[in-house]
């Protein structure tokens, strides 16, 4: 998915690149965007070649902030793209953060969410969680949460106080090395028509499209 920056720390680490790429052990460390994007990505729509997904629609009233590609805690490639609703002085009314991520050869285990929901989208099959918030803690140096709020702050917009992130995340099968993560993001004042995971889910799956691969 607080003070501005609480809700963003708990959004733990945890997505992929196009499907099938293949990475060198010898990868080296990068800090944020200092590797070229590989996701065609641009207003309204996402080319996220993840397993059984292999794009993303947007709705129009969300602005396209951009993208970024980088290294992640010498774990995982990792590339963001950003999606936004704000008021008229820039402070964010909902917000979808996309994460394609890859772990690295040799780095750890593969993806599994069995404790989340398994919620089928667009007949695709996902795993969604409603995240908790954790205090007025920042992302942690170095996270995904961190780059996050970088780069979208650097693109003009500011975190209101925010309701409690949804978790949307297609793999090909628990343990896979690559996931397509989609976290959205809203405001507490929008949050508080119906905060439930109900409430929230049907907000932050009414933006999407997902398109399967065929």
């Amino acid at each position: 998915m607080t003070g501005p920056t609480a809700l963003l720390a708990l959004v733990l680490t945890l997505a992929p690149l196009s499907a099938g790429a293949q990475l060198p052990d010898t990868l080296p460390r990068q800090t944020p965007d200092t590797l070229p994007r590989q996701v065609p990505a641009g207003p309204g729509d996402l080319v996220a070649k993840v397993a059984g997904v292999c794009r993303v629609q947007i709705a129009p009233a969300y602005r396209y902030l951009g993208g970024q590609r980088f290294i992640l805690q010498e774990a995982a490639d990792a590339e963001q793209h950003f999606y936004a609703r704000a008021d008229t002085s820039g402070k964010i009314l909902q917000l979808y953060w996309f994460q394609v991520e890859s772990k690295l050869p040799g780095q750890g285990a593969g993806y599994n969410y069995g404790r989340d929901s398994a919620i089928t989208i667009n007949d695709i099959p996902f795993a969604v969680s409603l995240r908790e918030a954790r205090g007025d803690a920042d992302p942690p140096p170095g996270s995904d949460g961190a780059a996050m709020m970088d780069f979208v702050k650097a693109a003009g917009l500011t975190f209101p106080p925010m309701g409690r992130p949804l978790r949307i995340v297609h793999t090909a099968k628990p343990g896979a090395r690559q996931e397509l993560m989609v976290i959205y993001l809203e405001s507490k004042a929008m949050a508080k028509a119906d905060p439930t995971f109900d409430g929230v889910f049907k907000r932050g799956k009414r933006a999407l499209r997902f398109v399967a691969c065929h």
